[in-house]
């Protein structure tokens, strides 16, 4: 697969991201203490149901407590995205977290190992996530 197949379209964007969430959930699992992926394919349904939490749910949850976020100035939110790493872990096969401390240290490693991900393989192959 040459560059300029990749920058056409010739992966969809939206499988890249899947994918590279998916390795995401494996490096987190691998390096937090307390989770547990059973497999390579339960990261693969853990990817898509975050992608689904975060899209539909979470949206709804930052709503309901917006009061609160705003009374804790923003620290409310550490809640919020904990309660939405243990939706991902409740409806994911496979994936389990013991604790909700856990979950908070999995809610912050995570995006930062995407991230970082997202930035390498920018640079390697010269893409543009907007």
């Amino acid at each position: 697969m040459t560059l300029t197949r990749l920058e056409n379209g010739f992966m969809p964007r939206f499988l890249l991201t899947w994918l590279i969430t998916a390795i995401s959930l494996l490096v987190t699992a691998y390096l937090v203490p307390g989770i547990s992926l059973d497999s390579v394919t339960a990261a693969a349904i853990g990817a898509i149901v975050l992608g689904l939490i975060n899209a539909l749910v979470r949206p709804l949850i930052l709503l309901f407590t917006l009061p609160l976020t705003i009374l804790t100035l923003g620290l409310f939110l550490f809640v919020v995205n904990a309660i939405s790493f243990s939706l991902v872990a409740y409806f994911t096969p496979g994936f389990t977290i013991a604790t909700f401390g856990t979950r908070s240290l999995a809610r912050l490693c995570f995006p930062w190992f995407r991230g970082c991900s997202i930035i390498f393989l920018a640079m390697k192959v010269n893409l543009k996530f907007a």
